[in-house]
């Protein structure tokens, strides 16, 4: 009986330890788990969105896809460029999206072509509501002296595409 009496005390003594640590853990991990899940809950919001982000302010330059997307968009206006002319030119004057976030970079797509004014007006109308950013930096609408009776004039466009580049 002696030796089964501290036996005994010493079970008990680790039950109860074991129960206060069980509720200690439990009213501690509760909030951690539930902050864990609001987390991963507001991730899946964010991500849903992130295609959006992506498409409007891309991680990286995609030459191809302005080239198309201006391409596209002037064919949808009857205008047809038979040269698209990239700058990768960093200028320190321009592109405030530069001063104010090291990370923004851009680079310059020139433009030219024949077109009626109201089909150049249009597509400057879709290219400044697509989803990617433009920056027009020069518009230049010019009637052909020449050609008096033709409602072509000569346009041009610079417009700078700024992209994300995370600094290394």
């Amino acid at each position: 009986i002696f030796a089964i009496k501290p036996t005994a005390f010493t079970i008990s003594a680790l039950v109860g330890e074991i129960k206060a640590k069980k509720a200690l853990s439990h009213n501690q991990m509760r909030p951690r788990i539930k902050n864990i899940i609001l987390a991963q809950e507001n991730f899946a919001l964010i991500q849903q969105d992130y295609n959006v982000i992506e498409s409007s302010l891309p991680d990286s330059p995609r030459f191809s896809q302005a080239a198309t997307q201006m391409l596209v968009t002037g064919q949808r206006n009857r205008i047809t460029f038979p040269k698209v002319g990239f700058s990768l030119e960093q200028e320190k004057d321009r592109g405030s999206q530069s001063k104010t976030n090291p990370n923004i970079r851009n680079y310059s797509i020139s433009i030219s072509s024949q077109a009626q004014f109201t089909s150049a007006l249009n597509f400057l109308g879709r290219i400044m509501n697509n989803r990617r950013l433009v920056d027009i930096n020069k518009i230049s609408f010019i009637r052909n002296q020449e050609d008096q009776p033709s409602s072509q004039i000569n346009i041009s466009f610079s417009l700078d595409l700024p992209y994300w580049q995370e600094k290394k």
